[in-house]
């Protein structure tokens, strides 16, 4: 959690890496509700591996799980200089239903 927005929410919620840790070690790679209204949205599958299309399709199918109808608000994640365009991630959340909005994050 050392870039982005994970830094941004350690560095804003006490022991959320911590939380989120224990989460990984005991439920393992997937989405988990850190706190009320916060929740980690994998995309890799491993912290050491790159970005993982298949991973992030699971992560969008758990997210609406999670949240059901509620308004939810996903960040564009950052996907580096290497990745795949935009626009390929974009095609394969595109499942997504209406109450869930990925924003633009600066």
């Amino acid at each position: 959690m050392d870039e982005g927005i994970a830094l941004e929410a350690v560095q804003r919620y006490q022991s959320l890496d911590a939380d989120l840790g224990r989460l990984l070690a005991s439920r393992g790679n997937h989405v988990h509700e850190l706190r009320q209204g916060l929740a980690s949205f994998p995309i890799k599958q491993y912290q050491w591996s790159g970005i993982d299309l298949n991973t992030i399709v699971r992560s969008g199918h758990e997210l609406c799980e999670l949240v059901g109808d509620a308004i939810t608000l996903l960040p564009r994640f950052n996907q580096g200089a290497d990745a795949l365009p935009w626009e390929t991630f974009a095609e394969a959340l595109s499942f997504l239903p209406d109450n869930i909005v990925i924003v633009q994050h600066s």
